[in-house]
């Protein structure tokens, strides 16, 4: 195989990645900003993912997205958000692996498919991660309770017929299927006979929990989506544009009009689903396009599938550094680290005031952040006012964060009996004696609720 067929045949992972991508960042738009209407930055990459989508093999306009996607990502630090996080590991993982190949050949210009190679196991370990604390933390007391459980919470809002939503038995296949289902996944994703069941199971998965209503999952859903695509086999996109179907719409789509038209198209369909429709159209039809090309051309012989080993190891100490990274990023919540963005999102957990709710896994105290739990009494800083009118607390550290970023705030507020109070004119001791604010931005903290069992709702 020459250097330019063996190319070809790499890339088709890649274009697939790359259109998933861009409706990733069209997504994320939507859920970034609620709506069509943002700032500037965010319509210059918002605009380029329309254009990705009209050019597809467009290898540094998918770089180009990615980097803005990333740099719109650390803009918006702090934030809760678990796809927030994992696109940041996954576009600093772009940025980080085209790097090293730079510096390496000495120049600006890289091979795609060199680049994408090199990445693409920090995507696969980036998902199966994922799937790992989505399982590990629901291992708890709470999420195994039907009267406290998220997975009931959630099933409650699909708006199925009394008699489904309200049964035990729909119950406890809720908790116990999330589980199994999960797993599972996971299992299949890393077998050589079972992995193309692994990409179906999951893309169905998450297809229906970004069913739920106000959009809740689905900028997370079409990310792990995509993710699930780096799984695809490498010629997955030849045997699609050689069959009858795919000539037929490579021809209809080479007017460069058709293609102008076809990005309109998904922009409006994306705007007035978002606006008008309660549960998006669009949505379940792209879903049912990918799943349609997965299930045609993507199945392959077990034995010609490639083992999970080679799939996943890396010769990059950079992408094995940021796997091991996000691991330990899973971890955190029972380091007594931070709970936000730690892939516990929904889950239940309770790891805060020397606190567990897990069923095996022990907190193993190597920080302190979580120990002091504040109550709110008053304060005009937003964020903390929202608080304490929804009756939360939040761990001082976060307190003593939004105060450092806004002193010109007041606040009181109580810890283990003890009051607080920062005013700009006599402001807390402990408020300037914090870490760097950047790195602040990472460690992030879920209000806290010490009823039990801690109900979904007060998460």
């Amino acid at each position: 195989m020459s250097a330019n067929e063996n190319a070809a045949y790499n890339s088709g992972r890649q274009i697939i990645f790359a259109v998933l991508f861009a409706l990733y960042v069209i997504e994320h738009h939507f859920y970034q900003y609620r709506g069509f209407f943002g700032d500037l930055p965010s319509y210059f990459v918002l605009s380029a993912a329309i254009l990705l989508l009209i050019f597809p093999r467009n290898y540094g306009l998918f770089f180009a997205i990615a980097m803005g996607h990333l740099a719109l990502s650390l803009s918006h630090l702090p934030t809760g958000s678990n796809h927030n996080l994992l696109s940041l590991f996954v576009t600093f993982g772009l940025a980080a692996t085209y790097i090293q190949i730079a510096i390496s050949q000495r120049r600006l210009v890289v091979n795609p498919s060199q680049h994408f190679d090199l990445f693409v196991p920090i995507g696969r370990w980036t998902l199966l991660i994922m799937y790992f604390f989505g399982t590990f933390h629901k291992i708890n007391t709470d999420f195994l309770n039907p009267t406290s459980s998220c997975a009931v919470f959630f099933w409650h809002r699909y708006g199925f017929p009394e008699i489904i939503a309200r049964s035990p038995i729909a119950h406890s296949l809720a908790m116990y299927g999330t589980l199994v289902l999960e797993a599972t996944i996971i299992a299949m994703l890393l077998s050589r006979r079972f992995r193309w069941w692994g990409i179906v199971l999951g893309v169905c998965f998450h297809a229906f929990l970004a069913l739920q209503p106000d959009g809740w999952f689905r900028a997370f859903s079409v990310l792990s989506i995509a993710l699930h695509s780096l799984f695809l086999p490498p010629d997955a996109l030849s045997r699609f544009t050689n069959g009858k179907v795919g000539r037929a719409l490579i021809e209809f789509f080479v007017p460069i009009g058709r293609r102008i038209l076809y990005g309109i198209v998904i922009l409006a369909a994306w705007v007035l689903a978002w606006n008008f429709l309660p549960r998006p159209a669009e949505w379940l039809f792209i879903i049912a396009l990918f799943l349609l090309f997965v299930v045609a051309y993507c199945r392959e012989p077990a034995k010609a599938a490639t083992p999970a080993i080679q799939w996943l190891r890396s010769p990059s100490i950079v992408v094995n550094l940021l796997v091991l990274a996000f691991f330990l990023n899973g971890l955190s919540p029972y380091f007594g680290f931070k709970t936000g963005q730690s892939i516990a999102m929904f889950s239940n957990l309770v790891t805060e005031a020397q606190r567990s709710n897990h069923l095996f896994m022990p907190n193993i105290p190597l920080f302190d952040y979580q120990d002091r739990v504040a109550t709110i009494i008053e304060s005009d800083h937003p964020s903390l006012l929202a608080a304490k009118n929804s009756g939360r607390k939040l761990v001082e550290y976060h307190v003593l964060d939004a105060l450092n970023r806004r002193p010109d705030f007041e606040a009181s507020y109580q810890v283990n009996g003890e009051m607080f109070t920062h005013s700009p004119e006599q402001p807390l001791a402990t408020v300037s004696n914090l870490a760097p604010q950047w790195l602040r931005s990472f460690i992030v903290f879920r209000p806290v609720s010490l009823a039990s069992p801690r109900g979904c709702d007060d998460l």
